[in-house]
């Protein structure tokens, strides 16, 4: 009954606890101390043991129910009888005393201190907890009772939680008037102002709450109670007055943070830090803590955690036993760990610029050498500012204190071997791990910081072999200073420099110093495959395999192990770090020849099999922050480690291998087996293709490291890598192939020849079916082609029939007529490729000398089997491509391809002949009588019957001829060599014979030989030459009367070799070789071909020949005159080169042509033609006569030639024509006499003073053309040339009734006299005066004109590199600079302009000695970034050249402190603002610009200043975009409508925009949008 009674009440408290009424409240809390009372005296009265147990189990019931009804009822008004209730039956008679450790504990029952720990959660009923209680003598009261129970053993786990959280409340609860209650007596209490009740009694209880919490902290415990009791401590530090029990706490605190620094939550630490920060000001010795700060600076990275480490080191410095330099330090440490209250997780950059600057003062003026420990974490400090800070102000100014503290310990009042401790064991391995960091930019700080370090302390064992690789004396070869350069190419000229070093032994340093700092760094750069950095990549990989190739076996194989790892786990980088295993492997240094000493143990040993299943142990990362311990040992340049090769071989074989054999598998890493089901849960499709794209790379790390291992090993491991590949290959999936092909690629470039032709036949013997055998082809095809630079000679014989078979099968069998079939092709991209051709090729590139007859076997096989027209025209190119293969092959001598050249062409010239004999026999033999009804169709009239001629030998021929004709291209035979001409002498009956067979090839390629042969003395064919050229007479009419048939290709080549060869014959025969018919004939067809763009190239070469040889014939004149118009008619710019050749060739030397004045004055009227190309071939046709002519000639003609060429110089609308105007002028100019140059500068002079504005260009260009023919000798005539050109410029209304092309060649050929006349320096600077004087206007001309105002830009530019600028009078060098600025300023700007500007404005800048006026002048320049930010954000030209003039600016003026300042002020806020990347537009360019410039300035005024510069402009940069956004917030508040309107067309503008964006994708909306947008508007208007 009494059971169900309790549960009953447990159901109503957890049930409907607030819904019950005073009156019903009030009746459940007395039945629950009726029942207790009934229960304390049943125990008093029973003595059965079974009594007694059942009445201890009720008592935890009700007790439970009791403690549930006060936690229920606690915000309740509880009356004095129910709290004397409560205590008189429920408290006071479960107390007793236990003694353990000489200390007497007051305790209770369990359930009874639950009820207790539901009275501490209960503000009212506080006053109860410090009720007197009088037990054994013993005074305490119920708090101390629940606290004792804390330091009971008996205490269960449910009671520790539920005191926990009592005391957690009475920290926490706002105080509630208490209501005393009489009969009660209290232990007096002390109440603190500062806190509430509940903190004050927990006080009165603190030294035993203490060693509890002190107990827990110091053993492992569950995080929940920690967190609990870090609570209960953080609430009761402030009252711990003991230092020793501070200190404890503080160590407690210490060791906890350190035990749980990784995977803690920052909440937790922020509370740990919190509890030490309200100790430490208490501590004895501060400096123990001092040591644990580093640490916590270097690894807490949330802002919480590190705002409140930056209220411990606040808290720290008011300890009163710290010294007043580490109260500064910690002080500064306080500010840079200050943050934004405003702001999430911005810093306060105010306060942390203070700090960085009370630091340097502390650097610079202490004379007390601080803690060590606290420079540690300053630096550590320093560190976390630049890895995870992006304000680049702040990262500056970070970057400047950490460089700062190098020089700081390095002053006297640091001893080396404090200096050495903080070198070795914080600021070395803190380089380290900055050099792990992802951003570039912040591992560039770091590595300036080490450069520093090697620069301050060039004494220390580790800085002192890193200082082998610095170069002061050359900066582009000092690696640091490569390294952070911002140019791509330095860095990676700093890697390759720094490779080459090592490897020639230029710069020596042990090897544990390269691993440990140089691959570090490296590491990003080796991960980075893009584009932009990949040749970065390259050099950091060669920098790796110099530095690899210099460390013991441990530390090679341990980078080896790692990477190996990281392959596996990385499957984003995978290919990086493929890249990365393949270069450490070529990096293998260490002796494994280790066969001889296993070999027959290696013969018992299995190949380790491809399915090996290894699982790695999971190493840690280079990124994991452990702690980098570098001891600076003494250098001991012989020490090397040596290892036998037993250890070697045993760990390769025995675990290297499997684990790459692993990998191939994807067995390597376990986690990777539940790839599939990861993807699946995600949502995401797994294919098994990625698996085997993923593992193909490995097999190449694996064969790379079978290179390094004895034979046998390779032979009993290299056939599993192979068969791995070709299991890929043979893959349904095209991307599995071709990854697969891409790895055996490099596999097989790997391996070298050697093992080539066992791939080749291991592919053939696997891949025999279906689409198999397109792969096999293609495959092949490819492994030959990326062969070809390691293959000799010889290398492909023992798998030629492989070849041959396959190349057979592809042009000829079953896979040539699957090529045909579109379903084949769409679904085998193998079966598309035609690489048959190129694989032939490098077959006869590469054939031994053996093998030239076996390799022709396939191939009579094929014409035997299949001798069909087509098959024999393939074979024919086959052969072909052969001959061009053996070429090029250089274990194949002249000799021997002469004699297999005349064993071919004997062979098959006499099987051929022999076919014609037989064909010709056959022709007597009488046929049948036709048995068919219906006759055979009656032959035409004067059809001439073909009989042909079958023989499937002349490609044979042709392949023979071929490869005769190669040996002579080369021209690997001496013409003076009696032995070569004995050679070659027999080929030519052998040619003669071949030009009597009726084959187009075979004749086109004995012509060609016969050509070839002819700059050869051969008796043979000097004997027979007047019956060689009556035969190619014969040829040639053979082949000429063939009409449209001729333009077949083989056709057009025999007529191009009958030429070549008639050009031969004649050039070495006598004039009367041809006779005037043959003159004549010949000449008909060049009248011909000269019009056939497929057969002119010849014909103009034997006419040259022709014209050459003096050859007269009344045909030739009409041929000059056809040349004539086609060298101004063409469409074609060969064919006007070729014709202006011969006639050039023709005019003045040939008997038959005409006089010369009358040649160059029909080519001055061509220069009027109408079509560019004309105009064009004419200036090129009189420029080579006036190159050509003597003077006499020319000066007859001069003065028509200037005026004509003149005329066409001014106006010709096209530029190209105008400058081969120019070009003949000056020609002309450089081939008359002295007489015609001087009548040509007095009709300019006349010209200039003419009043037609068309003489003045004229006159102005070929002025300049003679002051470049003249160059000195025209100073005589300068003086008055400039008088006469600036008389036209100083004309008020020049700029607008000139025209732009008059204004430009005035301008020009000022130019032009000032740079190339010399003249007297007096004369000199009064012409720049006057010149420059007339030049405002158009240096401020309209902006349409912005040639003239480049021009006019120039020409100051000009005039002031040949005088002082300070000469200058009128205009002054401001009125210059004002110009200038003026066009920096023109909406139309264009690159030369700008630069031209620039550099005038560079040169009148030292020019200005008012300083009011040149400060003008900078700021007015610097205001042009403004300008375009403001009007032009699109255009960036401006800022660049500006961002240059200022660092050239600043370079000039770097000794004048005042103007550099000045300079640096104006220019630095548009620097800033393109560093912190703020422009839309060109933001990268401007970015890389910038950078530059404050790279420069920062070496010109110091980087101190330059941080506090950077940091000034950022924060004046920042305050004005918060300034304009409240100002367009205030904007938009007062005037909402406004507002509304302005959101809508921004809106709107967007929306066009898109429409424009999708209009370039789609242009057919356009066309559709118009219509509409029409249709609209018609019905409008017919509505109004």
């Amino acid at each position: 009954m009494g059971k169900w009674t309790l549960e009953t009440i447990e159901n109503v408290l957890k049930g409907i606890a607030q819904r019950l009424s005073d009156k019903q409240r009030l009746l459940i809390y007395r039945l629950l101390i009726s029942i207790m009372v009934i229960l304390q005296r049943v125990a008093e009265s029973t003595q059965e043991e079974q009594e007694i147990k059942m009445v201890k189990s009720l008592r935890r019931s009700i007790m439970e129910r009791i403690r549930q009804f006060v936690l229920a009822f606690a915000d309740c008004e509880w009356s004095a009888e129910q709290v004397k209730a409560l205590w008189r039956w429920v408290i006071l008679p479960h107390v007793e005393v236990v003694h353990r450790d000489e200390r007497s504990l007051t305790v209770a029952l369990s359930s009874v201190v639950g009820v207790i720990a539901a009275i501490a959660q209960m503000p009212k009923l506080f006053h109860l907890l410090c009720a007197r209680l009088e037990v054994e003598n013993l005074m305490t009261c119920p708090l101390k009772i629940m606290i004792d129970s804390l330091m009971w053993e008996k205490t269960v786990p449910r009671y520790m939680n539920m005191i926990r959280l009592g005391i957690v409340s009475m920290l926490e609860y706002a105080d509630e008037t208490p209501k005393l209650i009489a009969d009660i007596e209290y232990l007096p209490v002390q109440r603190r102002d500062d806190v509430n009740y509940g903190t004050s009694l927990l006080v009165t209880q603190m030294d035993i709450l203490l060693e509890y919490i002190i107990s827990t902290l110091e053993r492992p415990s569950n995080p929940a109670i920690i967190g609990e009791n870090l609570k209960i401590l953080n609430g009761i530090s402030p009252f711990i007055n003991s230092k020793e029990v501070a200190k404890r706490f503080a160590f407690c605190l210490l060791h906890l943070l350190e035990r749980r620094v990784k995977g803690t939550k920052p909440e937790s630490i922020a509370n740990l830090l919190s509890t030490l920060s309200s100790i430490v000001e208490n501590l004895d010795d501060p400096v123990e803590v001092y040591c644990k700060l580093p640490k916590f600076f270097a690894v807490f990275d949330n802002r919480t955690t590190r705002e409140v480490l930056g209220n411990v080191c606040d808290k720290l410095g008011k300890n009163p036993k710290c010294t007043p330099i580490d109260v500064e330090i910690l002080n500064c440490l306080t500010d840079l760990e200050s943050w934004n209250a405003k702001r999430l997780d911005e810093p306060d950059f105010d306060r942390r610029a203070n700090g960085y600057s009370r630091i340097a003062k502390i650097f610079q003026k202490a004379n007390d050498p601080p803690n060590l420990h606290l420079l540690a974490a300053l630096a550590q400090s320093n560190a976390h500012t630049i890895s995870t800070i992006d304000d680049i102000a702040l990262r500056a100014q970070a970057s400047l204190n950490l460089r700062d503290l190098n020089d700081f310990i390095a002053k006297p009042i640091f001893n080396e071997k404090e200096v050495y401790y903080m070198i070795d064991h914080h600021l070395l391995p803190l380089i380290i791990r900055g050099f792990r960091q992802e951003q570039q930019n912040v591992r560039d700080e770091f590595i300036r910081d080490l450069n520093g370090l090697v620069s301050t302390f060039p004494q220390h064992g580790h800085l002192s072999q890193m200082s082998k690789a610095k170069n002061v004396e050359d900066p582009d070869r000092d690696f640091f200073e490569n390294a952070v350069h911002i140019q791509i190419g330095r860095r990676r000229a700093g890697f390759k420099i720094l490779s080459e070093q090592i490897d020639s032994g230029e710069v020596v340093m042990r090897p544990q110093i390269l691993v440990a700092y140089f691959i570090p760094l490296l590491r990003h750069y080796m991960l980075n495959v893009t584009e932009k950095m990949s040749s970065v990549s390259d050099a950091a990989l060669e920098l790796l395999v110099s530095i690899l190739k210099k460390t013991s076996w441990n530390a090679y194989i341990k980078i080896m192990d790692q990477y190996i790892n990281q392959m596996a786990q990385d499957l984003e980088s995978e290919k990086a770090y493929v890249r990365i295993v393949c270069a450490i492997l070529d990096a293998f240094h260490f002796d494994a020849t280790i066969a001889k000493q296993h070999e027959k143990r290696g013969r018992k040993q299995k190949e380790v099999p491809m399915e090996v299943d290894v699982q790695i142990v999971q190493e840690p990362n280079e990124g994991d922050d452990e702690e980098v311990n570098l001891e600076s040992q003494p250098i001991d340049q012989n020490a090397e480690e040596e290892v036998s090769p037993e250890v070697v071989y045993e760990k390769v074989v025995k675990n290297l291998l499997p684990k790459l054999k692993a990998a191939i598998n994807g067995k390597l890493n376990p986690k990777a087996k539940d790839v599939h089901k990861l993807a699946m849960d995600a949502g995401q499709k797994h294919y098994q293709e990625d698996d085997d794209i993923r593992r193909a790379p490995i097999t190449l790390a694996a064969a790379k490291v079978l290179l390094h291992m004895p034979p046998i090993v390779i032979d009993h491991n290299l056939h599993g890598v192979i068969m791995k590949l070709v299991e890929l290959l043979v893959a349904r999936s095209d991307r599995v192939r071709e990854t697969a092909r891409k790895v055996m690629t490099q596999v097989v470039l790997e391996l070298g020849p050697r093992y080539f032709p066992f791939i080749i036949r291991e592919m053939e013997h696997v891949m025999q079916r279906g689409y198999q055998v397109h792969v096999l082809i293609f495959t092949t095809h490819l492994l030959i082609g990326v062969m070809r630079d390691q293959l000799k000679p010889g290398n492909l014989d023992s798998c030629l029939d492989v070849i041959m078979k396959l190349c057979c099968e592809d042009l000829f069998y079953g896979a040539a007529e699957e090529k045909e079939v579109e379903a084949i092709r769409a679904k085998v991209p193998e079966a598309k490729a035609k690489r048959t051709m190129d694989t032939v090729e490098n077959v006869g590139r590469f054939i031994g000398i053996q093998s030239l007859r076996s390799v022709l076997a396939p191939l009579y096989e094929v014409i035997e089997t299949k001798p069909t027209a087509k098959v024999i025209k393939s074979i024919g190119e086959v052969l072909r491509h052969m001959a061009i293969g053996i070429k090029d092959n250089a274990g194949i001598s002249v000799d021997t391809s002469l004699v297999f050249s005349h064993q071919l062409l004997t062979e098959n010239v006499a099987k051929m002949k022999n076919n014609v004999t037989n064909e010709k026999k056959s022709k007597g033999i009488i046929k049948p009588e036709s048995c068919l009804i219906i006759p055979k169709e009656p032959r035409r009239i004067g059809e001439i019957s073909k009989h042909s001629l079958k023989s499937r030998s002349h490609v044979f021929v042709e392949y023979a001829l071929q490869i005769l004709a190669f040996v002579l291209q080369n021209k690997k035979l001496d013409a003076g060599n009696l032995a070569d001409i004995e050679k070659l002498d027999p080929f030519v009956s052998i040619m003669a014979e071949c030009l009597a067979l009726k084959y187009d090839k075979v004749n086109s390629l004995a012509l060609r030989c016969v050509y070839r042969m002819l700059p050869y003395p051969l008796p043979t064919l000097h004997a027979n030459t007047k019956s060689l050229c009556e035969r190619l007479f014969v040829i040639l009419a053979d082949y000429s009367a063939m009409g449209n048939a001729g333009n077949r290709q083989t056709v057009l080549e025999l007529n191009q070799l009958l030429f070549k060869t008639f050009d031969g014959l004649i050039k070495i025969s006598s004039a009367t070789l041809l006779d005037a018919k043959h003159v004549e004939l010949l000449l008909n067809y060049v009248a011909t071909d000269v019009l056939d763009s497929a057969k002119q190239a010849t014909a103009f070469a034997l006419l040259k020949t022709i014209i050459a040889k003096g050859i007269q014939h009344p045909m030739l004149i009409d041929i000059i005159k056809l040349l004539r118009e086609q060298a101004v008619l063409s469409e074609f710019p060969h064919v006007q080169a070729q014709c202006r050749l011969v006639i050039a060739a023709f005019v003045g030397q040939h008997p038959q042509s005409r006089a010369p004045k009358a040649e160059i004055q029909w080519w001055l009227e061509q220069l009027e033609y109408e079509h560019e190309g004309g105009r064009l071939s004419a200036s090129e046709m009189l420029n080579l006569f006036f190159g050509n002519f003597l003077p006499d000639i020319l000066d007859e003609i001069s003065l028509l030639a200037l005026v004509k060429i003149g005329s066409r110089l001014v106006n010709d609308s096209l530029p190209k024509c105008r400058r081969f105007c120019a070009l003949s002028i000056k020609t002309l100019l450089s081939n008359v006499s002295e007489a015609s140059r001087n009548e040509a500068f007095t009709s300019c002079i006349d010209w200039l003073n003419s009043e037609q504005e068309g003489n003045y260009a004229v006159a102005a260009g070929i002025i300049v053309q003679l002051v470049n023919v003249e160059g000195e000798r025209f100073r005589a005539r300068g003086a008055e040339a400039i008088t006469h050109l600036s008389k036209m410029l100083s004309k008020e209304d020049a700029l607008e009734t000139f025209a732009e092309n008059t204004i430009l060649s005035i301008i020009e050929a000022l130019r032009t006299i000032l740079q190339h006349s010399n003249l007297d320096s007096n004369v000199l600077l009064s012409t720049v005066n006057e010149l420059l004087g007339i030049l405002s206007p158009f240096c401020r001309c309209v902006q349409e004109m912005e040639d003239v105002r480049r021009a006019a830009s120039e020409l100051i530019g000009q005039s002031l590199a040949m005088i002082d600028a300070k000469a200058l009078t009128d205009p002054s060098p401001f009125d210059v600079c004002d110009w200038m600025i003026f066009q920096m300023r023109a909406t139309k700007l264009t690159d030369p302009t700008a630069q031209q500007a620039i550099k005038n404005l560079l040169s009148l800048s030292s020019a200005i000695s008012d300083s009011e006026k040149w400060q003008n002048i900078v700021e007015r320049t610097a205001k042009v970034c403004h300008f375009e930010i403001r009007k032009l954000p699109e255009q960036a030209i401006r800022r660049l050249f500006l961002f240059k003039f200022c660092a050239a600016l600043a370079m000039k003026f770097k000794e004048d402190t005042e103007k550099l300042n000045y300079i640096v002020e104006c220019f630095m806020p548009s620097v800033t603002r393109e560093m912190l990347k703020k422009s839309t537009k060109n933001t990268d360019v401007l970015f890389d610009m910038a950078t530059q410039v404050g790279d420069l300035i920062k070496g010109l005024v110091g980087e101190a200043e330059w941080a506090n510069l950077l940091s000034k402009n950022t924060r004046e940069i920042t305050e004005k975009a918060e300034d304009r956004k409240i100002s367009k917030k205030e904007k938009n508040v007062a005037n909402v409508e406004q507002a509304i309107t302005d959101r809508q067309k921004k809106y709107k503008k967007k929306a066009e925009a898109k429409k424009r964006k999708i209009d370039m994708w789609k242009p057919y909306r356009v066309g559709k949008r118009k219509r509409l947008e029409d249709l609209r508007a018609q019905l409008s208007d017919e509505d109004e």
